[in-house]
């Protein structure tokens, strides 16, 4: 996880030249500065996985997403951001990950979760002591499982678990059946977030969180 704004000019440096003209086409400041810091990051960190210079990574949009070119195929990755947080989640096997700041839970937001929460999510969330982390935390759960499992937020949304962590999804149209786990974690003050995978690729490794600064950027550059 890393803050967006700070040292901004060294997490463009990063970054090869279509990725920086990228960032100057984005018409709002803060979506051009969530661009680059997590452009960056990824890039750091796959660097660091792969024996590379950040540069040296060869990424390649996919279905609107940065991947990996085949050459260096094998290490999976997820990026999210809100807010004034960027956040990159590394796996051995599919991996997803969701941050959200967390708003107000207003009339929009109930709809919102009537639509999408199944059943018992829903009554949890009704009963919720803090309705707001409530439902950032499902929130989060069901987005971060979508992105690991491939699919998007349509109908299958309120089929995909979000009450607990181990979560087994049957064969279906929507995805394959198999076994995944999600976790939620504290971002920071104000904002919910969680990372999906699959158990088997994590059977040895569970998940290690890591806050990233500005020593990363000291460290590719030295």
């Amino acid at each position: 996880m890393a803050a967006v704004h700070p040292h901004l000019p060294a997490w463009e440096a990063v970054l090869s030249p279509d990725e920086r003209a990228r960032a100057q086409r984005y018409r709002q400041a803060p979506d051009a500065a969530r661009f680059v810091v997590g452009r960056g990051l990824l890039r750091l960190l796959l660097a660091h996985c792969l024996g590379l210079p950040a540069r040296g990574v060869a990424l390649a949009p996919r279905a609107g997403k940065p991947m990996l070119q085949q050459s260096q195929e094998g290490q999976h990755f997820n990026v999210a951001h809100s807010g004034e947080y960027v956040l990159v989640a590394l796996a051995p096997g599919p991996v997803g990950i969701d941050v959200e700041q967390i708003a107000d839970y207003d009339p929009h937001c109930r709809a919102v979760a009537q639509r999408s929460f199944a059943p018992a999510e829903y009554a949890w969330l009704q009963q919720a002591d803090v309705p707001a982390e409530a439902f950032g935390k499902l929130w989060t759960r069901k987005e971060a499982l979508a992105k690991a499992v491939g699919t998007g937020i349509d109908a299958h949304w309120p089929h995909l678990p979000s009450l607990d962590g181990a979560q087994v999804l049957p064969p279906s149209p929507g995805f394959a059946g198999r076994n995944w786990a999600v976790h939620s974690f504290a971002a920071a003050p104000g904002y919910a977030a969680a990372v999906a995978h699959e158990t088997a690729a994590w059977a040895n490794h569970p998940p290690l969180f890591v806050d990233v600064d500005a020593s990363l950027l000291d460290i590719a550059a030295g």
